[in-house]
């Protein structure tokens, strides 16, 4: 399969963004080179996953800093983190769809 990951991921944040760079994350530049390396690497499939696991790890880290907040403002709250349901039985990758 034939596939250029780079450009069709450029196209995206034109159309998240608009056609004017100026108007891009200031991170793009720097990401863009970074994600197509993974993506040559695995294979868009594994590439994909991998994204994916990356994206989850972002939301516990975004969940875990606001139970901590809400920890800290309310003396009554539970400190104890909320137990997580795995949905899939590796950690990177999503449950196949059947």
């Amino acid at each position: 399969m034939t596939y250029d990951f780079r450009l069709h991921f450029t196209q995206e944040l034109g159309n998240r963004f608009g056609p004017t760079t100026d108007s891009w994350p200031a991170t793009a530049e720097r990401v863009t080179p970074f994600l197509a390396i993974v993506v040559d690497a695995l294979g868009v499939d594994d590439g994909l996953r991998w994204f994916e696991a990356a994206r989850q790890a972002r939301q516990r880290v975004l969940e875990d800093a606001l139970a901590t907040v809400a920890a800290s403002a309310s003396p009554t709250t539970s400190t104890q983190r909320p137990q997580r349901t795995r949905t899939s039985p590796c950690p990177w990758r999503p449950p196949s769809r059947r």
